[in-house]
Formats: C-alpha cells, sequence, structure tokens
C-alpha cells in the first residue's frame, strides 16, 4: 500500500500524497532489524530482517511496475526525476535518517514518526525504480535502484554507529567491527560510482531524458 501510495504521488507530483506513504511504511521493522542484529551479533535476527527487507523491497518494485505499465508517465515529473538523481546531500540525509530512526526507535517513539524518518530514503526510490522499468526507461530505474542502495547501506551504517554510541554491548567487538568494515567499503564503492556520475557524466539519467519533452 505504501509503494503504491507514493508510486501515484510521485506521478502526480503531490508530495503532500508521498510524505502520507512514508508515514505507513512497512520497510522500518527490518531496516532496524539489520543494523541492531550487526550490533549485536544476532545472525536469526538478521537473517530475518534481510528476508523481510528483500520481499518488501521486491513488492515495492513489483507494484511500481504495475503502475508504469498501466499509467502514463511523464519521466520529467520532478518527485519522480528527483528519486534517479544521486548527490552527496543523499548520502547526508540517509545517514542522518539512520541515526534519529534508532534514536526514536530506541526511546519508543510512535513507529509512524520513525517510518518518516526511515521511509523517506528507501520506499520512494524503490517505487520510482519499479515505475520507470515499467514505463520504458530502464536506466532511470538503475539510477534509482542506485539510489535506494546508497541509502540502504547509510542507514545500517548510522544505525550501527548509533547503537554503539548508545551504549548496547556488541557480542563480539571483532565481529561487528568487521560487518561496519563491509558496509564501509561497499559505501566508499557506491560513493565512487556517484562521483563518476556527477564529474565524468557517466550513466547520468540526465543524459538520456534531455531530449525527452515533458508529457502535455
Amino acid at each position: 500500500m505504501s509503494a503504491i501510495i507514493a508510486g501515484l504521488g510521485m506521478r502526480s507530483g503531490q508530495t503532500a500524497v508521498v510524505i502520507g506513504a512514508m508515514i505507513i511504511a512497512p520497510l522500518l521493522g527490518p531496516t532496524m532489524g539489520l543494523a541492531l542484529a550487526a550490533t549485536v551479533g544476532n545472525w536469526k535476527l538478521g537473517s530475518q530482517a534481510m528476508i523481510t527487507l528483500v520481499i518488501g523491497s521486491a513488492l515495492s518494485v513489483l507494484a511500481g511496475i504495475a503502475i508504469g505499465v498501466i499509467v502514463t508517465i511523464d519521466p520529467l515529473t520532478p518527485e519522480l526525476r528527483n528519486r534517479t538523481l544521486v548527490q552527496p546531500s543523499d548520502v547526508a540525509l540517509a545517514l542522518a535518517c539512520g541515526g534519529a530512526g534508532v534514536l526514536a526507535f530506541s526511546r519508543g517513539a510512535s513507529l509512524s514518526l520513525v517510518g518518516v524518518m526511515v521511509a523517506v530514503a528507501l520506499v520512494p526510490p524503490l517505487t520510482a525504480a519499479g515505475i520507470y522499468t515499467g514505463a520504458g526507461y530502464p536506466a532511470a530505474g538503475a539510477n534509482a535502484l542506485f539510489l535506494f542502495t546508497v541509502n540502504l547501506v547509510c542507514v545500517n551504517v548510522a544505525g550501527i554507529l548509533t547503537f554503539l554510541f548508545q551504549g548496547l554491548p556488541p557480542k563480539s567487538w571483532r565481529m561487528t567491527a568487521s560487518i561496519i568494515l563491509v558496509w564501509l567499503l561497499i559505501l566508499t564503492l557506491l560513493m565512487s560510482m556517484m562521483a563518476g556520475t556527477i564529474f565524468l557524466d557517466i550513466g547520468s539519467w540526465d543524459s538520456l531524458i534531455g531530449n525527452i519533452a515533458p508529457a502535455e
């Protein structure tokens, strides 16, 4: 439901509708669970969180594909197009969302509030990826998935560090440090790809849609 609401909201350029989709976003639990499992070394929790996250993400993309196939899409709609552009500010946003999500989650804040903090970085790009793919713009869909991946990694890095900052004791510092190192290596690789897109115009979606006129 969150993906459908977000997709239709982005398609029509209604920011308020997209925010409404974030409030009911279903990816909060598995995202926080993944960061928590990495912090305390609970492999069972981690595997359950990963499975739930994968299924939820896949359903979000499929919902977006259905919207892209059924509904006429203007690829230049700002609410959609912004989900295909990866900027350094998006990294900062995702890191802030991860830290804020853990702080609110650990203090028993409203799940809806935490959902807004986390979903702002996860649900919209997933749905946008499906919409663009279903509408026949696979390059834009790939860019939206790239944004989702960057955000997911940042949210987990910030989440783990925030759990540690709050004093949550790891089962094994070596294992937790290794997981953080892997996330950081992945983030470094993604940021290198992002730098190539920004400075060298490699794989830029702008170059693919520059000649497309907005839908009437």
